[in-house]
């Protein structure tokens, strides 16, 4: 599977795409506005808005049909916007501690 990762311009939130050879593309996005990042609970509300936009991307993999292709691309998502979280966080920690020096 090929996961695209679609950066977000100006507005903060993440945009997260699964794509197969066999199926559609499906994209999210994920509004951080209003979450400090840098707690854990804002890290668990983002983690809770990410699942929601995940589900209704990809489907609500816990119904009949094909569930398992449902249950893969909500891991994609969420595993690739996991990781743009953390690609965020560490740039913004970087910027603070670049800002704290000078």
């Amino acid at each position: 599977m090929k996961i695209v990762i679609m950066a977000a311009a100006a507005a903060a939130c993440f945009a997260t795409s699964v794509s197969a050879s066999n199926r559609a593309q499906v994209t999210a996005r994920v509004s951080t506005v209003g979450l400090d990042l840098t707690t854990i609970k804002g890290r668990i509300a983002l983690d809770g808005r990410v699942h929601r936009a995940a589900m209704l991307a990809c489907g609500d993999y816990t119904s009949r049909g094909d569930h398992f292709a449902r249950l893969r691309c909500h891991q994609e998502m969420v595993r690739d916007a996991r990781a743009q979280a953390a690609r965020r966080q560490a740039k913004a920690e970087q910027i603070a501690s670049v800002g704290a020096r000078g």
